[in-house]
């Protein structure tokens, strides 16, 4: 398996405006693919259409998927509560949090299995979703190599 940017990610067109796209920039900037890895990012919908969804995925190898995902939680987002979440057919782990600020409903889910990591992170309507629309995006994002 590997890691993809959709052409499109939950039937959302890749995003334009600039404040979105900075969302998945800034997203990547936290995470660094271990060498010889693929790494992917992106942000797709629109704020006026509040569907926007923001990925960071890339490809390596983690034994202990459930470990490696309750690490990350407390390294990376300590003020963050996350919740155990099917991970869908794809198998693994899987964790989502509220991350609700300013007004803006939001969702931050993270996955990782044997052989991949990713977050997403859905704003606006699309926050209530998350936890369902997280193995659906997964699918879009991890593929056959």
């Amino acid at each position: 398996m590997t890691v993809v940017a959709p052409k499109t990610l939950l039937g959302r067109a890749p995003a334009t405006e600039a404040a979105v796209k900075k969302l998945a920039t800034q997203a990547a900037s936290r995470f660094q693919a271990p060498a010889g890895q693929v790494a992917v990012s992106g942000a797709y919908g629109t704020t006026k259409q509040q569907n926007v969804v923001v990925l960071v995925a890339m490809t390596g190898s983690h034994a202990g998927p459930d470990e490696f995902l309750d690490t990350l939680a407390k390294q990376a987002f300590p003020q963050s509560v996350f919740h155990p979440v099917a991970p869908g057919p794809l198998g693994g782990a899987a964790r989502c949090a509220d991350a609700s600020s300013s007004g803006t409903p939001s969702t931050f889910c993270v996955w990782a299995d044997n052989g991949s990591f990713g977050m997403l992170y859905f704003l606006y309507k699309a926050a209530a979703d998350g936890d369902t629309l997280l193995a659906q995006a997964r699918a879009e994002v991890e593929v056959p190599k």
